[in-house]
């Protein structure tokens, strides 16, 4: 269990009308400027973008990305696949029902064999399945495979990805400025957006980078980036490994 308790002074702030305590102001609150991408790191990104072959569709895909990433929703969790699953289901039998005795008839059939009855559910199941991936958001991975969706991606997601890890950074940096890690993990690593906006809070006092991306295409420009644009350029940290998988345990 964890108790919380509220600063005495923050309390008794609080609690006196006269003094007009405002939240907006209180210590716990943390403020940020406006983050910008390094001068150096801009230009190598547009020196690896100028280098591309095709701009112009690179410039498409990520303005498709972008619009994608805005419209999605997250996967559907188990029980609300099951519980929409069931409202259809309960339709469908409904609306058949209504439609047999319509016609007179008796619902489910009174002679109705048991290779009947198996089609029938079949069939019934067939159009549950079809109606709910019609109601349900349909989530799906999204593969970067090729190098220009991996350009597509630096082009339209990278600034605002350095900007929030930027400032979670600075937040934790204000908070405790004693703060400063030795080894940094980065899985989903991308681009490499983790490891400029370490660099930037804390230059040159991380040891180790261990960055792990399962695209081997995202990896190569991460690569790119950290050899200024330079395909077999030297890599700006001496201690950075970027992986397409983590490292295999073995039980001892």
């Amino acid at each position: 269990q964890c108790k919380i308790v509220v600063d005495a002074n923050i309390e008794k702030t609080a609690c006196n009308p006269e003094l007009k305590f405002k939240p907006r102001k209180h210590p716990g609150r943390f403020s940020s400027a406006i983050v910008d991408l390094p001068d150096e790191l801009h230009r190598i990104i547009l020196n690896v973008l100028d280098s591309a072959d095709s701009m112009k569709i690179i410039k498409l895909e990520a303005k498709k990305l972008n619009n994608f990433l805005s419209m999605r929703k997250p996967p559907a969790s188990e029980e609300e696949i099951r519980n929409e699953a069931l409202k259809i289901f309960q339709t469908l039998h409904e609306q058949d029902r209504i439609k047999a005795e319509k016609g007179g008839n008796q619902w489910p059939p009174a002679d109705e064999s048991d290779k009947d009855k198996e089609l029938r559910q079949r069939n019934l199941r067939g159009r549950m399945l079809k109606k709910l991936k019609s109601v349900l958001y349909y989530w799906k991975p999204k593969v970067y495979n090729t190098e220009t969706k991996c350009l597509a991606y630096l082009m339209a997601r990278f600034a605002s990805q350095y900007a929030v890890m930027k400032r979670i950074l600075d937040q934790i940096k204000a908070r405790n400025p004693e703060i400063c890690p030795e080894h940094v993990f980065d899985f989903g690593s991308g681009v490499g957006s983790t490891f400029w906006a370490c660099e930037s809070t804390w230059p040159g006092k991380i040891s180790e980078y261990y960055m792990v991306d399962v695209s081997s295409k995202m990896n190569d420009l991460a690569l790119k980036l950290l050899t200024h644009g330079q395909p077999f350029g030297n890599i700006r940290h001496d201690n950075v490994n970027v992986r397409q998988f983590l490292p295999v345990q073995h039980d001892r």
